[in-house]
């Protein structure tokens, strides 16, 4: 696991995903090779997140889990998201706890 708590991001990975989606979806990107791209994201979001971001970076997606208030913080963090513009934007609650993915 990677600690996302004082890792800077290239800004050019951060542009792989607009502050909006990040927020809405709660992944932060934190790199990128020529084949992949690795993000943050709460353990129980990732089912269908995984083909979605691949199929929105045309990319393998690598999932580092991360808790969700550390995640939460990290995202604000990284995008300069206010708790409020968060709190209108995301999917997830505001302290982090996510809820479990249903699988269709």
């Amino acid at each position: 696991m990677v600690d996302i708590t004082s890792v800077e991001i290239h800004p050019e990975v951060l542009k792989l995903l607009p502050k909006g989606t990040a927020a809405e979806l709660c992944v932060l990107p934190l790199d990128q090779t020529e084949s992949s791209v690795t993000v943050a994201a709460g353990a129980s979001r990732y089912p269908q997140l995984v083909h979605d971001l691949a199929f929105l970076f045309g990319k393998r997606v690598i999932i580092n889990e991360v808790p969700g208030e550390i995640l939460v913080s990290a995202i604000r963090r990284n995008y300069d998201i206010s708790e409020a513009e968060f709190r209108r934007t995301s999917t997830v609650p505001s302290d982090g706890e996510f809820m479990s993915v249903q699988e269709s």
